[in-house]
């Protein structure tokens, strides 16, 4: 019998090798979207943009509520129990295709209420079509995430978003209007369907049954899962709504475009969380000490990573507008920079909530994320109107990074004392301060490095490498010794595999 050491090193083994398949599509995914996301802005204005980018969150919003939760069960408990997919997919689709019926009645009478033209609404509701077939390939993706067969999800994923990309610039050049960006996203939705069902069959031995007792059931044991999700992800969605209803669609532009720049950083997300949910669920199961050092050594590992991206975003925010987006954005720098603090902050919690739900303790994950929701959506009602009348031309997307980044780390915060030194030790509270102080130190030479021009922003990339190393905020030695680890214990593994019986 396996020890408990080798336990966590195998799982971790397996969520590396995992996290580099989907890593690499992601490489794919992100090359498109840089182009795609901040080719639109440039191409559409901020006006005709932000009506699109109003659309696509404002359906994306209404469609949290069709997730009904299942995704972070299926991570958590098909991880362990791969045959238990099929006892509640089937009517879990139905379920989901009539509470969707609901969902698009709903955003009808608030569209009428907000007063939209034909246009937003057309595009609403293509949105929302892709939303129907989006929720089911991300419960299909979770299934695969949880019994670590990623490798046709990675290939759909980087081919789909190929697809999606080349279709939008195609049919925007060709005249086709905003309603192509709709049509794309559900086309490619529609086509990945087929295929991710195909790959849970093969790999799961996934099959359509109705069995509405065990789909209750799995819905009960979600519904902690499911107000966590709800909370969460309409407090990061509402805000281009507000921004919408209480000021114009210009400001969601100059906002959206703000929002393009950190979705590229935050596509690391889904790859995480795809990767550390189920493999904490296998460690869990032999150790729970095992499982604190591997969450600890993860959040580290983000520190390291997101920390410097948020202060040297922040820093070159006027750069990077002027280089990807138009004069008619310079509205968006101030929100871009605020927004890049956000980036460490949110990557933590998604892994402080997880490490919590290891634990059992969903419960306190869902109060965290309510008490977001109620502080997120207040605030944004009272600081947006007043943020556009004092501060002007971009104040909407002001006070709503504002806003976001004030919950965001309260939330934080909140995780941390909810884990105490489960989630949180002295290694966490050393290396912040040495992060902080390169972060300082690259924010003190800046304003000095401004004759660089363009320049500048490289140059401080590597003036952190090497104040990195100096302060140990940026451990060479220890990553190396890392990887190393990790490359024997791979070949090893291979060795065992190959070992005749």
């Amino acid at each position: 019998m396996e020890d408990k050491t080798s336990v966590a090193q195998r799982e971790i083994l397996l969520a590396l090798g995992n996290a580099m398949k989907l890593a690499t599509s992601l490489g794919v995914t992100l090359t498109v979207a840089f182009v795609v996301r901040f080719w639109m802005p440039r191409f559409l204005g901020p006006e005709a943009f932000g009506m699109l980018h109003f659309a696509e969150q404002f359906a994306a919003a209404f469609f949290v509520l069709g997730t009904l939760g299942a995704e972070t069960y299926i991570r958590k408990e098909v991880a362990t129990r791969p045959e238990h997919a099929t006892e509640f997919f089937g009517s879990l689709v139905l379920i989901r295709l009539g509470l969707s019926v609901l969902i698009m009645l709903g955003m009808a009478a608030i569209l009428q209420t907000m007063g939209k033209e034909p246009l937003e609404w057309r595009l609403v509701y293509i949105f929302a079509a892709g939303q129907v077939l989006f929720v089911t390939n991300t419960s299909l993706a979770s299934m695969l995430q949880a019994n670590g067969t990623v490798g046709v999800l990675a290939t759909t994923s980087a081919a789909s978003k190929i697809l999606w990309g080349g279709a939008i610039v195609g049919g925007l050049m060709l005249g086709y209007g905003l309603e192509v960006v709709a049509f794309t996203f559900l086309a490619t939705e529609a086509i990945k369907v087929p295929v991710l069902y195909w790959s849970a069959h093969r790999s799961l031995n996934l099959r359509l049954r109705l069995n509405t007792g065990a789909t209750f059931a799995i819905l009960t044991a979600s519904l902690p899962y499911f107000i966590n999700y709800v909370s969460h992800h309409l407090y990061q969605k509402v805000d281009v709504s507000m921004i919408s209803g209480l000021t114009s669609d210009v400001e969601v532009g100059w906002y959206g475009a703000a929002v393009n720049v950190t979705f590229a950083i935050y596509l690391l997300l889904p790859v995480l969380d795809a990767v550390v949910l189920p493999m904490g669920s296998r460690i869990a199961k032999e150790s729970t000490e095992a499982l604190h050092e591997t969450m600890r050594g993860a959040v580290r590992i983000i520190m390291i990573v997101t920390m410097p991206m948020a202060a040297l975003l922040a820093l070159n925010a006027e750069d990077v507008v002027s280089l990807l987006y138009t004069t008619a954005y310079r509205p968006t720098v101030m929100s871009l920079q605020i927004m890049s603090t956000l980036v460490p902050v949110t990557y933590i919690c998604v892994m402080s909530s997880s490490h919590l739900i290891q634990l059992g303790r969903i419960w306190t994950v869902t109060k965290i994320s309510l008490f977001g929701l109620a502080v997120n959506p207040a605030l944004n009602a009272l600081l947006i109107p007043l943020f556009w009348k004092w501060l002007g031309d971009g104040g909407a997307g002001i006070a709503a990074a504002s806003t976001t980044v004030f919950t965001e780390i309260l939330v934080a915060i909140l995780f941390f004392i909810s884990l105490g030194r489960l989630g949180f030790d002295r290694q966490i509270g050393v290396l912040l301060l040495r992060l902080a102080l390169a972060c300082g130190a690259v924010a003190a030479v800046h304003p000095l490095l401004a004759p660089l021009g363009n320049f500048r922003g490289p140059v401080e990339i590597v003036l952190y490498g090497i104040l990195g190393v100096t302060f140990g905020a940026l451990p060479l030695r220890d990553m190396v010794t890392t990887f190393k680890t990790v490359l024997a214990e791979r070949r090893a593994m291979k060795d065992r595999v190959n070992e005749p019986s």
